[in-house]
This record gives C-alpha cells, sequence and structure tokens, in this order.
C-alpha cells in the first residue's frame, strides 16, 4: 500500500525540475527546489533507515516548521513509520 508521503517522494522524483516550497525571510520570499526537497528527504530515509526504524514505529521530531520539518515527515512516513 503506498501512503501520501510516497506518492509525494515518487512525485518529487519523476519531476525534478522547479520549486515547491517558500518561506518568507526579510520581506523576501526564499524558494526550496523539488531537487533539493528530494535530496533532503532522501538523506533523512538513510538516517531514518541506518537508525533501523522501520514500518510502525514511532519517531519524534523536535523543531520549528521549516523544510527540514517537511522532509523528516515525508520520510518518517515514507517508510511507514508513525511521525
Amino acid at each position: 500500500m503506498k501512503t501520501l508521503s510516497s506518492l509525494v517522494v515518487g512525485g518529487l522524483q519523476n519531476n525534478i525540475q522547479g520549486r515547491v516550497l517558500a518561506r518568507k525571510i526579510n520581506n523576501q520570499w526564499s524558494w526550496t527546489s523539488r531537487e533539493t526537497l528530494l535530496s533532503n528527504v532522501m538523506y533523512c530515509r538513510d538516517v531514518l533507515t541506518s537508525e533501523n526504524i522501520v514500518k510502525g514505529d514511532r519517531v519524534a521530531y523536535k523543531g520549528d516548521n521549516s523544510v527540514e520539518w517537511i522532509a523528516w515527515n515525508l520520510a518518517c512516513n515514507s517508510l511507514g513509520a508513525i511521525w
């Protein structure tokens, strides 16, 4: 069964071009590319896998809303772990 997160990751892999997320810093929009987000998600998945996180495991993340938060969330959920 595919999760929403695994579908998002698959969508990033299938279309790597373009921007995907933006945040406002000092009244200017700062964009994150699809490629950067995918790279961050894959890094997070590698870290979780190296820590033997598998489907059904629970993962906690302490941090602010950010691109990193999204990457960890997508990585965790795409592995079937509970965020």
